[in-house]
């Protein structure tokens, strides 16, 4: 697939160079993700000698200013950074006499595609050379652009109410083990919607670890590296008896909650045992817009979650969280509830208990509103796969017909993996916007 080359006119005395990559972009179309080809750029380039800055101005209009001293402690020559390993080999560079490095030069080469910039008084190291889609990859970011970074399960996110239901991605269980590309969408999928389902799945235990293997490894829970969901009658949760089960996120009660949970219908109940999800981002987005003051107590104040046990395990887990969590710039990171591990202690001035429980009670009220709520029944040979930190899930009562056995197996893998496993895809198909490092 040839890329398109674009240009744009720059005035005489500039530098330009035209780069073309045969890279590929994912665009989304319906409930696929369409291979395209990636555009050609050119770029306009100054060195600011007074600034020691390295000025480069992008096919898109912007221009990022590279300090001397960035383009120094990032050297990509081999004495500096290591390519096998992808690690800096440099030591301490800011604390050693670069910090007052200065590029007397810096010339474009059209056939190598990069920029090579000339250090001053510098006889050890008197060049580096960096390319040019490098460059590009690191520009640094506008205030209207901040972006949090390592966490690429937030870009492009997409949130749902009750219209998902008819439009939940569903995907095959033997093209995810054949197809990396079936997998990079899937795992798009649960980046910018956090809910799929994954069908055609053999009726027996052990695919939920099969399935996480394509991601990374399973995240071994006080309830085992993967758990079964019957009903019992010494059960260890609520989860293992016939009952309902509230809106909740799972394993609000650890320090450091699974990201993403997988749920493998083995054996449908006789009657009832519907699930129900809410996009809780949604949610907190429109309790943000609405409800702002129950909004700020909910991110602002922590509930206290607790498990105590037998099962893999003796278990006594403890952790407190907020109900809305966000990242430094305002988006929200986490939603954390679980009415049935609620511990008595909050972490709430006295005169705030009552605006907290009027804030808690207008976020459920939220929740559990029709408009918001997907119900789904899953089959046998389902895998409901869906982000744990973003979708809330409860269950109505089910009743199991003489002889018959409800049984679910569940299963985590930490976000990490599976934002590993992204960058590892885009890298091996030349995905544009690769989310990793460079």
């Amino acid at each position: 697939m040839s890329a398109i080359l674009r240009s744009r006119i720059f005035p005489s005395w500039a530098k330009v160079l035209h780069v073309s990559r045969p890279t590929h972009r994912y665009r989304e179309l319906g409930q696929g993700w369409q291979l395209l080809c990636k555009q050609g750029y050119a770029v306009q380039v100054s060195n600011n000698i007074d600034k020691k800055c390295l000025d480069v101005t992008w096919e898109d209009g912007v221009t990022t200013n590279y300090p001397h001293i960035y383009l120094r402690d990032h050297c990509r020559c081999p004495s500096c950074y290591d390519p096998q390993t992808k690690s800096r080999a440099l030591f301490n560079c800011v604390y050693n006499s670069y910090i007052d490095c200065i590029a007397q030069d810096a010339n474009v080469s059209e056939n190598e595609k990069i920029i090579q910039v000339d250090w001053k008084d510098d006889n050890e190291h008197p060049v580096s050379r960096f390319p040019l889609d490098w460059l590009r990859a690191h520009r640094f970011s506008n205030d209207n652009e901040l972006k949090t970074m390592n966490q690429v399960y937030i870009q492009d996110r997409h949130t749902w109410g009750k219209e998902m239901k008819d439009n939940i991605p569903i995907f095959d269980y033997q093209e995810l083990h054949e197809n990396d590309q079936t997998l990079y969408r899937w795992l798009k999928h649960l980046t910018t919607i956090g809910l799929t389902i994954v069908r055609n799945t053999p009726q027996e235990v052990g695919q939920v670890t099969k399935l996480i293997a394509r991601v990374g490894y399973n995240r071994t829970t006080n309830y085992g590296p993967t758990f079964q969901v019957k009903s019992k009658t010494d059960a260890s949760n609520l989860a293992y008896t016939t009952g309902g089960l509230g809106m909740h996120t799972d394993l609000t009660y650890f320090n450091y909650i699974p990201g993403i949970q997988f749920l493998h219908c083995i054996k449908r109940a006789g009657e009832g045992g519907e699930n129900q999800l809410v996009d809780g981002f949604k949610v907190a987005e429109e309790l943000r817009d609405n409800e702002p003051e129950a909004f700020k107590m909910l991110s602002k104040y922590p509930i206290q979650y607790f498990d105590i046990g037998k099962d893999f395990v003796d278990f006594h887990q403890l952790a407190q969280h907020t109900i809305i969590q966000l990242h430094s710039n305002g988006s929200i990171a986490r939603i954390c509830y679980s009415d049935h591990a609620r511990s008595p202690n909050l972490a709430v001035p006295q005169d705030k208990v009552m605006p907290f429980y009027d804030a808690m009670g207008t976020f459920l009220k939220y929740v559990y509103d029709p408009k918001y709520m997907v119900n789904v029944t899953l089959d046998s040979g389902d895998i409901a796969v869906f982000d744990n930190y973003r979708v809330m899930h409860g269950r109505s009562p089910f009743s199991l017909a003489p002889n018959s056995l409800r049984h679910l197996e569940g299963g985590y893998v930490d976000w990490d993996e599976a934002a590993s496993r992204l960058r590892v895809l885009e890298e091996k198909y030349n995905i544009d916007h690769f989310t990793g490092i460079a």
